[in-house]
């Protein structure tokens, strides 16, 4: 498993992009991109008026694309109506809004590297994104990493398994206790493949009340309250994570930073390219129509605090 991920990362670098993911939604004037109204068409979505992001936020809320408050990502079910259209949703979200490409990093110089919590493939996906980052000279190898994590219990439905776990255990080394929780698996997949010179910090999450476990959101939260002089010094950080999420992240922490009082923070989520085979595709489908969801409310949300920060009485 982890050769065929390093070879498709090299494989994959030269057509991967920087630029801000969330412009393959909206232009800059908040219309909906001709990629994003080719989704809309896909999926038989209709937007009354001008495809404006409100607009589009409401009739998206009107399809149902987001699953319900508490639903995992692999519990996901696409509306059986949309099975048939679940390869080109996939090809429509893959290829023309970039969520199926890498994304690399587009700066020289960062306060940090934070890496969220996640189920036990993307985390390996994610070291090994970041490992091969370093190999290509993308970064400073004496960036600090913040861990950032949740009391999830490990799910073998979600692949974490204890035989899942054990392919990244050398064949010569023995362990006698596996992780069981997303913490513990989070050091476990850090100390077999992560170089040890690398400065790590674990930062604990709290639960999100619509959850049953922590998100990127109280992530976030809870990394700004363990980051010295947040408030006051300049930052700008590197988030590790992996399509197709990487839309959805930026927004959410662009979003929290916002509500948060946080103008002197900013960041950038990276991450590589989906490049597994796709065994059910309606679920598949489904977690990028949710994705997308979530990340049109964020946009929505964010546009509002913008607009108050300009006009206190606004709307």
């Amino acid at each position: 498993m982890l050769k065929k991920l390093i070879i498709a990362f090299f494989i994959v670098i030269a057509v991967s992009h920087n630029a801000n993911a969330l412009h393959s939604l909206f232009n800059n004037n908040e219309m909906a991109s001709a990629e994003l109204m080719r989704l809309l068409e896909v999926t038989g979505v209709k937007v009354e008026g001008k495809p404006n992001l409100n607009n589009v936020h409401k009739a998206i809320e009107k399809a149902r694309w987001q699953s319900p408050l508490g639903t995992d990502r692999w519990e996901m079910e696409l509306p059986r109506e949309l099975h048939h259209k679940a390869n080109e949703i996939i090809k429509v979200c893959h290829d023309d809004l970039g969520m199926g490409k890498a994304v690399i990093p587009n700066a020289a110089n960062y306060s940090g590297a934070l890496f969220l919590g996640a189920v036990f493939k993307r985390v390996v996906e994610r070291v090994i994104f970041y490992k091969n980052l370093l190999s290509l000279g993308l970064i400073d190898p004496k960036l600090k990493i913040w861990i950032l994590t949740g009391e999830r219990p490990l799910s073998a439905a979600a692949g974490e398994s204890d035989e899942a776990l054990k392919q990244i255990i050398p064949e010569e080394q023995k362990v006698k206790t596996l992780p069981t929780n997303e913490t513990e698996m989070l050091k476990f997949v850090f100390h077999y493949l992560m170089p040890k010179d690398v400065e790590l910090e674990y930062v604990l999450a709290w639960k999100d009340p619509n959850h049953k476990r922590a998100t990127t959101y109280t992530s976030i939260e809870a990394f700004l309250r363990a980051l010295p002089n947040s408030s006051t010094a300049n930052h700008k950080f590197l988030v590790i994570s992996n399509q197709p999420f990487i839309i959805y992240q930026q927004s959410v922490m662009e979003l929290v930073l916002k509500k948060l009082g946080y103008p002197n923070i900013s960041v950038h989520a990276v991450g590589g390219q989906i490049h597994t085979n796709i065994t059910n595709k309606p679920q598949h489908a489904a977690v990028l129509l949710d994705t997308i969801a979530k990340t049109v409310r964020n946009l929505v949300e964010l546009k509002a605090l913008n607009l108050r920060s300009i006009n206190p009485e606004a709307n």
